[in-house]
């Protein structure tokens, strides 16, 4: 499917941001889900769905510091090393893809499952598509975006979009601690 003449030349040029397109190059499993697939939208559903079964999200699981060969061994990850997964699959074998940084809807629908994500910021990733056109995709929770997710940046990988970056002042002294906590609600109006 992916890199077949069905795919328009301008699509499969190579995408490569290092480190991620690196190690999926030679860990074939992730890519596996969209080579198998017959038909674009079912290789990228297969490629969600593959990232979402191999992993298991974990909070505390890793760091931004983290590289994808690590992950990979890991196993655990939170929403932005799922985000970094596909990024690297989509890539891999020649598509555009970019990494997406948002928030997801807080609140459910009446009768709809919460999120992973939607209590703080969130990952995922936006490909090419044969139209010419964008298409999100959110491994972390195995599915498409639709209109709860609103992006804030887009960018290569998590460095390029980081939404909170700073720095903290506290006083000197060793026997002091400081907290800082940060928390948004997104909201249908």
């Amino acid at each position: 499917m992916v890199g077949s003449p069905s795919v328009p030349g301008a699509l499969v040029r190579r995408a490569s941001v290092g480190r991620f397109f690196d190690a999926m190059s030679r860990n074939r499993r992730p890519t596996q889900h969209l080579r198998d697939a017959d038909g674009f939208g079912s290789a990228l559903a297969a490629l969600l769905h593959g990232i979402n079964e191999d992993f298991a999200f974990n909070s505390k699981a890793t760091t931004v510091r983290t590289t994808l060969p690590e992950l990979l061994g890991i196993r655990a990850v939170v929403c932005q090393d799922f985000a970094h997964l596909a990024l690297g699959a989509l890539r891999s074998v020649g598509l555009l893809a970019r990494y997406v940084s948002g928030y997801i809807e807080t609140t459910p629908a009446p009768g709809a499952t919460k999120l992973v994500g939607s209590d703080a910021s969130h990952a995922w990733v936006s490909v090419r598509v044969p139209d010419g056109s964008w298409v999100d995709l959110d491994p972390t929770n195995d599915h498409f975006c639709d209109s709860r997710y609103l992006v804030s940046a887009w960018g290569r990988d998590f460095a390029d979009v980081s939404l909170l970056k700073g720095v903290i002042y506290t006083q000197d002294d060793v026997t002091t601690s400081s907290t800082l906590r940060v928390g948004v609600d997104v909201t249908r109006v």
